[in-house]
């Protein structure tokens, strides 16, 4: 990887975590252990877990996925509509243990 790609990885992280209900959700996307896969989540896990308008979690996990931190695994049809799943990718996941010196919960 070149600096310029790590340069851009911070800039993308910084993003992701200057919005404190963005935060809560990297937080709850994040495995507990490092190497370790948490199950993936929607927007609407989230937003229950988080007590947290839907529309706002969609939203902030939307703008999670453009900045390249949160991926989606999977979609599943729920009434007529889809699911989206999402898990943290490994890098901001390696990022957020080290920035919170692995003390997220």
């Amino acid at each position: 990887m070149t600096a310029d790609e790590n340069l851009l990885k911070v800039s993308r992280f910084a993003k992701a975590v200057s919005h404190p209900l963005r935060i809560r959700i990297i937080q709850v996307l994040c495995p507990d252990e490092p190497g370790s896969m948490p199950f993936p989540m929607s927007p609407k896990n989230l937003a229950e877990l988080l007590d947290a308008p839907l529309s706002t979690v969609s939203y902030h996990v939307k703008v999670l996925k453009e900045l390249e931190i949160a991926y989606l695994v999977k979609k599943v049809p729920r009434r007529g509509a889809m699911e989206h799943f999402y898990r943290l990718k490994p890098w901001a996941t390696a990022a957020l243990l080290v920035l919170m010196d692995q003390d997220l919960r």
